[in-house]
């Protein structure tokens, strides 16, 4: 029993160090990802007619949902309480990732995979551009806009 016992602690305390020694290992970006959840508060895209100025298109069943990154490498875009569709964001899970310089987050899902460029981050809000191109023939540049929840 003993034995058992001192198995199960130093396993245990390997598992814990082991994440400590990843979060330990993430850039500030990395760090800035994982946490907290981030909720999108706008969605923007040019207007149609005049190209100068930005549509907000983000529906308001939006206001619930979330999005999270694990350092692991999983994020999870998940429809909360209130039901959207899903015309304007796919809601998806997969994996994530940055690129060298730390301004593109890939997100790789069931769904499909995206690329943003992040414009602006710190802490709390993150600011992203993705081009929506469902449909090849109508690519559209939308900015998303994220806070921390």
């Amino acid at each position: 029993m003993g034995f058992s016992c001192l198995l199960l602690i130093a396993l245990t305390t390997g598992l814990v160090s082991c994440d400590k020694e990843d979060s330990q290992n993430q850039s500030t970006r990395e760090r800035q990802l994982t946490a907290r959840e981030w909720r999108i508060t706008d969605i923007t895209r040019k207007k149609v007619t005049n190209t100068t100025q930005d549509s907000s298109i983000l529906k308001d069943c939006s206001a619930d949902d979330r999005l999270s990154f694990t350092a692991g490498k999983a994020f999870n875009f998940k429809d909360n309480n209130t039901k959207c569709d899903t015309t304007i964001f796919q809601y998806d899970a997969g994996t994530w990732s940055l690129n060298s310089a730390q301004n593109v987050l890939s997100l790789a899902g069931g769904i499909r995979t995206q690329k943003w460029t992040i414009l602006s981050m710190n802490d709390s809000l993150m600011n992203v551009e993705w081009l929506d191109s469902i449909a090849p023939t109508n690519k559209v540049l939308k900015t998303i806009k994220l806070k921390n929840k």
